[in-house]
This record gives C-alpha cells, structure tokens and sequence, in this order.
C-alpha cells in the first residue's frame, strides 16, 4: 500500500513539474508578443555603429559625471500603439548642419500630408542625415555617427514638431515598427531650364539606388525583424526657376503614390533642400514656431563645457567671448576690407576687456573655426590667407585661439559637430560676446547668448549677411 502510495506521489510531482514548466514557457511566449514584431524580441540598442567597416561607438555612459544615453524615451513602446506606422525620411538633406536642421523642420508638412511620422535624423562630422547605415563623402570614417539627441536637446526639435502635428520617432522604432515596404523619392535639378516641374520616367540608376538602399537596411537590420523591400520609384524633376513648393511636391507625390493614406508603405526622399538662399523648394506657407528655433546642446555634454572652461581657469559669467568666423571674412563682402574689421575689434576690446569686478584685466575665450575641429572648406589660397589673419587676431587679442580638444578630455565619440556645439555653450556664457564675420553658427550662439543673459545683445563686426559699411 505505502509502494502504491510512493508512486502516486511521484507521478503527481512530475505532473506537477510539467505543469509549472508549460506556465513559465507560456509566460515568456506572451512577453515576447507584447514587446516585439510577429512574437520577436525586442532589444533596445545603446550603441550606435554605422557598418561593419566603422568602429562601434558605446554611449551608454559618458565619463566626468555625463548621465547615461537615455534611448528610452522614445523607443518604449506604448501598450495602446499600432504594431506598425508609417514613416517618412529625407536621406540626405542639402546644404550643412544649421541649413540642414531647416530642411528637416520643412518635411514635417510632406509627412503630414502622409500621415506619416519624422525620424530623429544622425550627424556625422558637420551634416545631418536620415539614415544610420549610409557611406558619404561629407561623413568620414573618422566622425563618430550619433544621433541628433547625443548632441543637441531634442526635446526642442519635438517642441517645433508636434506644435506643427508632427511626431518625431528613433531610429529603433522605424527598425521595429515601420511598414517594410519602400517607396523612394527622387528629386532632380535643372538650373534654370525653362522645365515646369511635374514626374519624370525613372531610370535603371534610380531603380538600383532603391536596390542599394533596400540591401543597406537589410544588412544592418537585427535578425529577428522582417526585412524591407522596395516598393517602387518616383522621380520628379524640378527646375531653380520654378519656385516649385512643398504643397507641389506632395501633389507630385499623390500622382503615383497609392491613393489610400493607409496603406502599408513608408517613404523616403533622397535629398530635400528647402529654400533659404538658393535651394529649389519652397514652403508652401511659414512653419509655426512658439519660439525661434536654435539648437541648444544636450545635458549629456555639459559636463564637457564645465571641463573645458575649467581647463582654461575660466569662471562663467566672469569672461570675454570672442568668436570670429575668419571663411566668411575671406570668402564673404568684406574680403577686400579685412583691415577694417582688424580695427574695429581692436577698438571694441580696448573698452570692454578692463571691465572685470575685481579689478584685473578681464580673461578672453577666443575661437575661431580655423582649427583641426573647424572648417573644410577654407582651402588652398583661403586657408593661406586664413593663417594670415589668424596671426593677426593673436597679436590683437594677445593670446592664442582656444579650442576644445577632444584628446584632452576623455571624449567618447568623434564629431566635430559636438566640438562646435560645446565651443559654442561656453562662449554663450561669458560675460559678453563680440562676433565678427558672420554666419549661421553665429547666429545660433547670439540666439543662445541672449537666452543665458536674458536678451543682452552681443557685439557685432562685420557680419556678412547685414549690408553695413566697415
């Protein structure tokens, strides 16, 4: 009886056992389910690489007290969100970062019209681009590719978006929940052709761009996620002349694009360029901002700014900024007056530097975008003339340029765009700011320096853009 009774018990433990082990395989098959594509884990990635041929870049944490990437924000998934959404995404927008980011804000009225979402777009060296995995001329492999939050606030550029009904997505949930199929836009150029704008044929070089795109995000696409496909090609063909808008390029679009919004497709824009200066797409109407729009650095890089003023013996608030834009003075109105220009910053330093509270001569944070980490494209006989006036600013000021150098500080990724941006935060905070040549990046340091000095203006001298006499 006690034999019978033994085995009983035993057979009832393994019952048991496989019982509990069905619950626990069961459990884990729903989590699967609720965090992934078709029952497919997902991973929230904290690294950012750009092929197998680029050094993987970790950012899960920054040295010297910097807080922790937080990919979170915008890559959790919402228990109420559609298991997959449109996207719309310009590859590679036109001219450099400040020209770039305006471009970007314009494709919220396309994707709009499209029901479509924004991607956080990627820099690399100076550019902006939409793509993580892409090989460009304008993105050595030197430059670190990070997203647009590593560097700058993004909550800013999701501020300007959603106020216009746009919403703004990571690279980690297009790879999760985009439509897998691609259709992708072609823009061409004529200057000043005559040519109305409208749809052209597309060619077997605009087919195999798709393929190449396709086998690009496909390659670098976790296993566990359904691949892409292309879906087809659109080429429209613009001409300089012809003021083409944003409301045209839509309507372009809707002429072969499936009629039904809903419909399972994402789309890209191989370049986009929104007119500033001499772009060929206009807005169709103005872009409503709550404020004006300037990018201001991450949280994540400020300790970067504290060591590099701290490097310098330079306490906030108690220093003169000095920011000089040599390319635009060689390259822009004034090159045939640079002399002036010399004299005219001479004469404001000689009235602002012996202002200090505590009697001493006040210190200077001088920077120019002539060094290892500036310009590309002062050279041969700018760069020469560049050294020139470099010499010249020097004895003037009466020390050497400053600049934040990388090496020194334990940085974690290389960019030069995330050198200009933390140059650019310390010299918003100095005591005042003296601007000389120009440019898009010194309007964005104005722009911040009136912010941090609640609306005190800064010096300008010779600045480009303003037609004034020197």
């Amino acid at each position: 009886m006690l034999k019978i009774l033994s085995h009983k018990v035993k057979y009832l433990l393994i019952l048991l056992l496989i019982c509990c082990s069905f619950f626990v395989f069961y459990s884990a098959i729903s989590h699967q389910e609720s965090q992934g594509i078709a029952g497919k884990t997902v991973i929230i990635p904290l690294t950012f690489s750009t092929s197998s041929s680029r050094k993987t870049v970790s950012l899960e944490t920054l040295e010297h007290g910097a807080v922790p990437l937080n990919t979170q924000r915008l890559d959790t998934l919402a228990a109420t969100e559609p298991p997959q959404s449109r996207f719309l995404l310009v590859v590679f927008p036109s001219e450099q970062l400040h020209a770039q980011t305006n471009s970007y804000l314009d494709t919220c009225r396309i994707a709009r019209d499209w029901n479509a979402s924004s991607m956080e777009p990627f820099i690399c060296g100076t550019r902006l681009f939409g793509l993580k995995h892409f090989s460009s001329p304008n993105c050595p492999k030197s430059e670190s590719v990070v997203s647009y939050g590593t560097i700058f606030d993004l909550s800013r550029l999701e501020e300007v978006l959603e106020y216009n009904s746009c919403e703004l997505k990571s690279w980690g949930h297009f790879e999760r929940l985009s439509y897998r199929k691609i259709f992708l836009i072609i823009i061409t150029v004529k200057a000043n052709g005559g040519q109305k704008p409208g749809l052209t044929l597309c060619n077997d070089d605009n087919y195999a761009l798709l393929s190449t795109l396709i086998s690009g995000l496909n390659s670098n696409l976790p296993k566990t996620y359904p691949a892409f496909e292309g879906a087809g090609v659109v080429c429209v063909s613009l001409d300089r002349s012809s003021h083409t808008t944003t409301s045209n390029l839509s309507f372009f679009m809707n002429s072969y694009l499936p009629k039904n919004k809903s419909d399972s497709f994402s789309i890209f824009i191989l370049h986009y360029d929104y007119i500033i200066r001499n772009g060929f797409i206009q807005s169709s109407n103005t872009m409503r901002f709550s404020q004006k729009y300037f990018a201001v650095i991450s949280k994540k890089l400020d300790p970067f700014v504290d060591m590099f003023l701290g490097s310098l013996s330079l306490k906030e608030d108690n220093y003169l900024s000095v920011h000089v834009r040599i390319e635009k003075l060689i390259q822009g109105r004034f090159h045939k007056n640079i002399p002036c220009c010399m004299e005219k910053l001479k004469s404001a330093l000689l009235g602002l530097r012996d202002e200090a509270a505590d009697g001493q001569t006040r210190k200077i944070l001088f920077i120019t975008d002539i060094s290892k980490y500036g310009t590309q494209t002062c050279v041969n006989g700018c760069a020469i003339k560049a050294q020139s006036i470099l010499r010249e600013l020097t004895n003037i000021i009466g020390q050497e340029s400053n600049f934040f150098d990388t090496s020194k500080f334990n940085f974690p990724f290389n960019s030069k765009t995330a050198v200009s941006a933390i140059e650019q935060e310390a010299l918003s905070r100095g005591k005042l700011l003296i601007a000389v040549g120009g440019g898009q990046y010194q309007n964005s340091l104005k722009s911040r320096f009136a912010q941090i000095k609640e609306s005190r203006e800064a010096i300008e001298i010779c600045k480009a853009e303003v037609d004034q006499e020197c």
